[in-house]
């Protein structure tokens, strides 16, 4: 099997260097087709098994070890059958001859595949969402129909709207072992929201970086460090239960518009700071992340943090069951200044 590091090098040849994939395959002394087969994937897929395992013996008897299993799902657990009791079953009911190796090797397969797994919405950096629209508005007195194009990045929830938004990204794997996702954002002209700011001028300009280690565990294991600077007053087009430009930034800068769990500030008003954290995903059927956070300011200017803040946070989040969810999580805080503020939350939520 090719390494991690020689897809890493073909790849950079021909995508960046821009040289053809014979060029390359010559290059590295490999075929043509093993080219190609590495740009269609980042890293080697390993070997995919094309047709499923043939089993003469069992074959003409695997319609009825569907039925059995299917028939278990709407009894108790301990009620249900083991795989020694299929066996018997075949064996004495139905005259199988085979082994009870090929029978467990067959049930453990299928409750694998049917059984249920957790696998969080993830949206790459980068990739975003756009459409058109239309909308009243007053150009020189007049009220006129106005077209506008409004694109949205799922990955950090943040909006673009040509009129007074603007926010660019650039996402690129280093060395296969570091992935970054770097956005810009920045907000001209007149708040559109309803608070007492409502109407004032309020520009402002952030950088929020993300960065997440590849490890041995790609898929489940996620060390990360999210770093921000922001200068004046960086709004979200859509401000969603009054939370920040932040609130993706890390764990600490999250709350619901419920129980008023605390947060570290998530204005990014003139201040800088970050997160570094580590998800772990077990089977991809829990979540538990553990994460330290900061946010620094450089200036009061009355909006953002007036003084250094400092927070520890963790999380665990587990399926009941294909529709129900539980959520469990915990913070404590340290401003300068001020007391120590900490809180608890848990939550079961159902998935539509």
């Amino acid at each position: 099997m090719k390494t991690v590091e020689l897809y890493a090098r073909v790849r950079h040849a021909v995508r960046i260097e821009g040289i053809s994939e014979r060029a390359a395959a010559e290059r590295f002394g490999i075929n043509a087709r093993t080219v190609s087969k590495m740009l269609k994937f980042s890293v080697p897929p390993g070997y995919v098994r094309r047709k499923p395992p043939f089993r003469p013996k069992l074959e003409e008897f695997i319609g009825i070890i569907d039925a059995i299993l299917a028939a278990d799902k709407d009894r108790p657990k301990k009620q249900r059958h083991t795989s020694k009791r299929i066996f018997e079953r075949l064996r004495d009911e139905h005259g199988f001859t085979g082994k009870i190796t090929i029978v467990k090797d067959y049930v453990a397969d299928l409750r694998q595949r049917s059984q249920e797994m957790f696998v969080p919405l993830v949206h790459p950096p980068g990739h975003a969402q756009a459409d058109f629209g239309e909308a009243l508005g007053v150009i020189g007195g007049v009220e006129r129909k106005i077209h506008y194009l409004a694109m949205d990045l799922p990955h950090s929830d943040a909006i673009f709207v040509v009129a007074c938004y603007f926010t660019a990204a650039y996402t690129r794997r280093f060395a296969n072992t570091l992935s970054n996702s770097t956005r810009v954002f920045a907000n001209i002209g007149e708040d559109n929201g309803r608070g007492r700011d409502a109407g004032k001028d309020s520009d402002g300009f952030a950088v929020i970086s993300e960065n997440s280690l590849v490890t041995w565990l790609p898929s489940t294991l996620l060390p990360y460090a999210n770093f921000f600077v922001g200068f004046g007053d960086p709004k979200p087009l859509v401000d969603g239960n009054g939370a920040g430009i932040l609130k993706n930034v890390g764990i600490n800068f999250e709350t619901d518009a419920l129980t008023g769990y605390p947060k570290l500030d998530d204005t990014g008003s003139n201040a800088w700071g970050g997160a570094i954290g580590i998800q772990y995903l077990f089977n991809l059927d829990q979540q538990i992340v553990f994460e330290v956070a900061t946010v620094q300011p450089f200036e009061d200017d009355g909006i953002g943090a007036s003084s250094p803040q400092y927070a520890f946070g963790a999380r665990y989040q587990i399926p009941i069951d294909r529709a129900w969810l539980f959520r469990a999580d915990a913070t404590y805080q340290i401003v300068e200044g001020a007391e120590d503020n900490f809180g608890i939350r848990t939550e079961v939520r159902r998935k539509f």
